[in-house]
């Protein structure tokens, strides 16, 4: 349902993850939510990458290209894949990203308001994800 208002709306993104989560939290706490719709998210990038470096290895083999952009498909692909190595890793060595966001963040008095004590429950939603990644291993690891 969230993805379809997503895809039915202007707003995309902007309204289909939250309404993920809107919509399951008398089943599921809304941490717990939050934690499966990253979840979601990274598998769902972590199919686009694929796609993208296959895609992008059958163009560059299968037909004559210009320089230019044989170039800029190289660089493109490049920076995919080490996207997707530094999300491996933050996900193996459990980098607390969003954490350490916060607590930066709560130096700024407007910003401070705006976190708040939500900074446990980033936390929270991080072990989660990074709870995940320990129970399915070959779920969250392999391609």
């Amino acid at each position: 349902m969230g993805d379809a208002l997503g895809n039915v709306t202007p707003f995309g993104v902007l309204v289909s993850e939250p309404s993920k989560v809107a919509i399951v939290r008398r089943h599921v706490g809304v941490g717990p939510a939050v934690s499966a719709v990253t979840i979601e998210n990274l598998f769902y990038i972590a199919s686009v990458v694929i796609v993208f470096v296959c895609g992008t290895g059958a163009l560059l083999l299968s037909f004559d290209i210009g320089i230019a952009l044989r170039r800029t498909a190289y660089v493109t692909v490049g920076a995919a894949v080490c996207f997707a190595l530094v999300t491996m890793v933050v996900l193996m060595r459990r980098v607390r990203i969003a954490s350490r966001l916060a607590a930066a963040l709560e130096s700024s008095p407007l910003l401070q308001r705006l976190i708040g004590s939500r900074r446990a429950d980033i936390t929270a939603i991080e072990d989660h994800v990074f709870g995940f990644t320990l129970r399915h291993p070959g779920r969250a690891h392999s391609g």
